[in-house]
Order: structure tokens, then C-alpha cells, then sequence
């Protein structure tokens, strides 16, 4: 009775030490070249992490957007019955997740708010979100 005592014993602490190794191994991100994470601390902005290894005690910050920095090429649906092929590249990240609006979401207010778009006026309203507008490749009719 003794053996199996101690048997269960280490049992439970190697059950424990590994749930406990594999906790603390939860909290490593890796941000890949080109990307980045958002990192808030007890729901506030903490920071904005580049290519690297980072960890964060648990419960405490949270990952709460990760981010190509590359150029992003997507196709969106506008409210006017239009398709467009957009090109851009995310400049400021902190900003763009400050904002927390979506591409398509932008783009269809724009285009609801004023029908006459020049490309210098969406570069001028992308920056205001954190992006470089790069370009729009075609827009047809659906």
C-alpha cells in the first residue's frame, strides 16, 4: 500500500508539473517577419510587438490582433453594386486597431458618403485609419 502511494504521488506531480509547464508555454508569441501582435494589459492598450519571441504573464495581457504588415491585396463588395480589387499595407497598426473598423466597412461608407472618389481622396481617408492605400486594381460591375 505504501509503493502505490508513492506511485500515485509522483503520478499527480508529474500530471501537475507538466499542466503547469504547458500553462506558462501558452503565454510565448511568436510574431513572424512582417506581422505584429497587439498586446493589452487588464483590457488597456500595453503595446505593439515586431518580429520576435515575447511572453506575457497569463490572465494578465492578452494577444488581441495579430497584423500582416506586407502588402494586402483583397477583393470587397461595395453598397453601390460594385466589386473592387484593393491593394494596401497597414502602416500603423496601433491605430488601425484603435480604430477597429474593417476595410469593406470603410470602404462602403466612403462610397455612401460621397459617389465621386478620386485616389487621392482614399489615400487621404486610409491614413486616417493607420493604412497606405496602395492601389485598386479594377472595379466592375457584379
Amino acid at each position: 500500500m505504501d509503493n502505490l502511494l508513492k506511485v500515485l504521488l509522483i503520478a499527480i506531480s508529474i500530471a501537475l508539473g507538466l499542466g503547469i509547464i504547458i500553462f506558462f508555454l501558452t503565454c510565448i508569441y511568436h510574431v513572424k517577419d512582417k506581422q505584429c501582435i497587439i498586446v493589452e494589459r487588464m483590457e488597456q492598450y500595453h503595446g505593439t510587438y515586431y518580429k520576435g519571441w515575447y511572453w506575457f504573464w497569463p490572465f494578465v495581457y492578452r494577444r488581441v490582433a495579430r497584423f500582416d504588415l506586407g502588402i494586402i491585396k483583397t477583393v470587397i463588395r461595395l453598397n453601390n453594386k460594385k466589386k473592387a480589387e484593393i491593394q494596401y499595407q497597414i502602416a500603423n497598426p496601433t491605430l488601425f486597431y484603435q480604430k477597429r473598423v474593417g476595410i469593406e466597412q470603410f470602404l462602403t461608407e466612403i462610397t455612401l458618403q460621397n459617389d465621386d472618389i478620386t485616389f487621392a481622396y482614399l489615400k487621404e481617408k486610409f491614413q486616417e485609419i493607420g493604412i497606405d492605400f496602395i492601389n485598386i486594381k479594377s472595379i466592375k460591375e457584379m
